[in-house]
């Protein structure tokens, strides 16, 4: 029987987008019922997967040190499966090697020196690909963009939305929101994602609050974000929840009236997923220049530059 070895460690943080790509990647393998080869499942905490899975997978558990290459995992399988562009732990030896991008980002937001250690990687991960996954059109053309690639099977796979139905009553509202119409953003609490321009562009929306949703223990939380609230005396108008579950980010999306993600490809990958019936929804996005067309989108979103709500 054939092998197959899935490096899938990132599905250690269900939180983020890598950790929800694998989990549903897994579970989608694993009501396949696939028979004619063996998958290894490569993962910090080996318990619940084995709990909810069962022997239909192998697992190996993940070690940091195994991305250094003396210390490589050095069987060799049939196929190996890196599940995103950022993986560093590879196979020790030269064997058949898939490669899934969902962005390049990097290129705009670490270096766009191609000699730099992570786009060097990257380069050195498309070298040994005898086929590539993209999940979508515009990954794909990026990665074309600004990196070499190899001739070898290329195909894009959308992520999807797993949710079929929402299995809250209607008229469940989460804890923490808005009695008035609100502006949502979900995400990490970091630089990159530019909260605190939307606690600026609040100033000029008196009839919105905004609520943010995410990982807010970072130190961007508690300086810059803080900060800004503090200096617009906006505390009353900003609400914060913390991470929420899918469910009730679910929930939070249909009463929602306005959407903004940061960098602009999140934005993207949302328009093309989202199966809920979004109505009367404008959608607000702060970036550095337009982006390209979604390819999938299910209703109409509006994209915006940072400057227009100045001029408002």
């Amino acid at each position: 029987m054939k092998q197959v070895f899935l490096e899938s460690h990132n599905i250690k943080n269900q939180h983020f987008g890598f950790g929800q790509f694998n989990y549903h990647l897994i579970k989608g393998l694993y009501n396949a019922n696939i028979q004619d080869f063996k998958i290894t499942l490569h993962v910090k905490d080996i318990a619940p997967l084995k709990e909810e899975f069962g022997t239909y997978f192998n697992y190996k558990t993940y070690h940091s040190l195994r991305r250094y290459p003396l210390f490589r995992i050095r069987k060799q399988y049939d196929v190996w499966h890196s599940l995103n562009q950022n993986i560093k732990i590879e196979p020790y030896h030269d064997i058949p090697y898939v490669l899934t991008v969902h962005d390049v980002n990097f290129i705009d937001e670490v270096s766009n020196d191609l000699n730099h250690e992570v786009n060097v990687r990257f380069q050195q991960k498309l070298n040994r690909s005898k086929a590539i996954t993209y999940i979508s059109e515009y990954a794909k053309k990026s990665t074309h963009d600004y990196f070499k690639v190899p001739d070898v099977p290329e195909h894009v796979i959308y992520n999807g939305n797993p949710i079929r139905a929402i299995t809250l009553p209607e008229q469940h509202r989460p804890k923490l929101t808005s009695k008035r119409p609100f502006l949502f953003s979900i995400g990490e609490f970091t630089p990159r994602k530019n909260f605190h321009t939307l606690i600026e562009m609040l100033v000029h929306l008196p009839e919105f609050n905004l609520v943010l949703s995410g990982n807010n223990s970072t130190d961007y939380a508690s300086t810059k974000l803080a900060q800004t609230i503090s200096d617009l005396n906006l505390e009353e108008r900003v609400i914060i929840t913390g991470k929420l579950t899918i469910s009730t980010s679910n929930i939070t999306y249909n009463i929602v009236r306005l959407l903004s993600f940061h960098p602009y490809e999140k934005a993207l990958e949302f328009l093309q997923s989202r199966l809920c019936d979004l109505e009367n929804l404008f959608f607000f996005q702060i970036t550095r220049r337009y982006p390209k067309l979604a390819e999938k989108m299910h209703f109409i979103g509006i994209i915006m530059s940072q400057s227009i709500w100045q001029i408002r």
